[in-house]
């Protein structure tokens, strides 16, 4: 079983960040303009109101703080920053709605969805669509969370963190919100120098991630994120669990996905396993190429069929 590095993580992410739609980094932060000189005397000046506020304002407060340090392309500590605040946000009532839950279903699919489109340009599609929605019915909290990611795919960062914190504070307990928060922590993990602070990033990755896989089971991109970022110790056990959700459940892998299972279930030495996933893959495509190339690759591999 091969060791996940560092070095392996970081390209696997980079590479995740791009493909799956989790705020690629194509649409970067501009730097602050001429009128923007004072950027950092406006930070310390709201750094220093949260430091002197006690009530409900202050996760307000450190939103601003987050959409000022992203303006000063300082990403860990907006992200940092934000997260602090959504630990600290109130509470906020939330009446379903059967109308948006059929807005919210079909935005979902969209925005999950594995297409050849660059993520900027669905994240402008769902923009589109969403944002006069939200200016309708700004109580749409599940609504808005997407249209928060597709702000994030865009760079459009003080909209995402305005957006996100409004739907968070009504519905904390969602799939998008969990997801957000594990895609949040790790651009985190990027970025952390030391390997304690990586660990806490990969704990809170992985306990994020499987709440969001326990609410919705369909989003194929969080079985890969919580094989990649399970603990050596525990990777082989996260292989096999995730395969078998995958077997057993409704997510459909994109074809370019299904070697990375194979492989990692190869290396796991469970051959049974990889031959009842491609099993599964065949019902989703009638016919691919991978399927039977990775059909010879398990017949060729040098595990015993008993282990």
């Amino acid at each position: 079983m091969h060791d996940p590095t560092a070095d392996f993580i970081m390209q696997t992410v980079c590479a995740l960040l791009l493909s799956f739609g989790l705020w690629s980094n194509g649409d970067a932060v501009a730097p602050a303009s001429p009128q923007d000189e004072d950027l950092g005397q406006t930070i310390e000046r709201v750094s220093a109101k949260i430091q002197e506020e006690k009530s409900s304002r202050r996760s307000d407060l450190e939103v601003e703080l987050a959409c000022l340090y992203m303006k000063d392309q300082k990403e860990e500590e907006a992200f940092t920053t934000f997260l602090q605040a959504l630990d600290e946000a109130p509470y906020e009532a939330y009446e379903h709605n059967p109308e948006e839950e059929e807005i919210y279903s079909k935005a979902l699919k969209l925005y999950l969805e594995e297409v050849e489109r660059p993520p900027g340009e669905v994240a402008r599609e769902l923009e589109g669509l969403l944002q006069p929605i939200i200016d309708e019915h700004p109580s749409y909290a599940f609504v808005r969370f997407i249209l928060a990611n597709a702000y994030a795919n865009e760079g459009k960062w003080d909209l995402f963190f305005n957006n996100f914190y409004t739907a968070y504070k009504q519905k904390r307990d969602s799939f998008l919100a969990f997801r957000t928060l594990g895609i949040m922590n790790i651009k985190l993990f990027e970025k952390a120098r030391t390997l304690e602070a990586k660990e806490d990033r990969r704990r809170k990755i992985n306990s994020n991630l499987e709440r969001a896989l326990s609410l919705y089971n369909e989003d194929s991109t969080l079985y890969k994120l919580l094989i990649i970022f399970s603990p050596l110790p525990e990777r082989r056990h996260r292989v096999c669990e995730m395969i078998e959700k995958i077997i057993n459940g409704n997510a459909v892998i994109a074809r370019s996905q299904i070697p990375f299972y194979v492989h990692e279930a190869l290396e796991a030495g469970d051959k049974e396993l990889a031959r009842r996933f491609l099993d599964k893959a065949a019902t989703w495509y009638q016919y691919s190429r991978v399927i039977e190339e990775m059909r010879k690759v398990v017949q060729d591999d040098k595990i015993s069929d008993d282990g």
